[in-house]
């Protein structure tokens, strides 16, 4: 293999892993599948099936569900309207404490607002009223710790490095004569 191939490769395999480390940052897919196992009151185990011997993920039953399907199906739409690749593209301005009162206030309305959608629809979804503030702690705590990376724009900070570091690596493949797959001249 030439040295170029080498370099193209080796850029490409860059450019990879850092398209892998932007998904990771942004998926709250894994967030949002565990608050839905809680809702429906499963939790998944992987075990062998016996008859390919590969490991598979299956449902188990822990504990009641907390809502009817279309409660589940609900709370889930609402909760992933507020934990999403693009509302964490926000920022949370900072005082001089190193405080967000911005961060803290939207933690407490949202905390209300969940709590006044749920008993709206205590009914509708066949909520057991002992459950909701389970429901609503558990949402609140996941949304703490996923809406804190806004606080004094540092998942834009962080971003912005990642993006970086991709543009670099096209920049210096572009630049470093590598292999350049719309060129031609390497064609001909």
């Amino acid at each position: 293999m030439s040295e170029a191939q080498n370099e193209s490769i080796t850029a490409m395999s860059r450019m990879i892993n850092d398209s892998n480390s932007l998904k990771f940052r942004l998926d709250t897919d894994p967030l949002l599948e565990r608050y839905e196992l809680l809702l429906k009151g499963i939790r998944i185990e992987y075990v062998t099936d016996e008859a390919t011997q590969s490991i598979i993920p299956k449902c188990i039953a822990s504990g009641l569900p907390k809502a009817n399907p279309t409660g589940v199906q609900e709370i889930y739409h609402w909760v992933s309207s507020l934990v999403n690749k693009d509302i964490v593209q926000g920022n949370f301005m900072v005082d001089k404490r190193g405080l967000s009162e911005a961060y803290e206030d939207f933690i407490m309305h949202t905390r209300l607002d969940f709590h006044d959608y749920l008993q709206n629809n205590i009914y509708v979804f066949e909520l057991d009223e002992s459950q909701m503030t389970g429901i609503i702690d558990q949402f609140i705590l996941m949304l703490r710790a996923f809406m804190s990376r806004l606080i004094g724009n540092e998942e834009r900070k962080g971003l912005s490095t990642t993006l970086k570091t991709i543009d670099n690596s096209n920049f210096r493949e572009k630049v470093g004569g590598g292999f350049n797959l719309f060129s031609r001249k390497e064609h001909q």
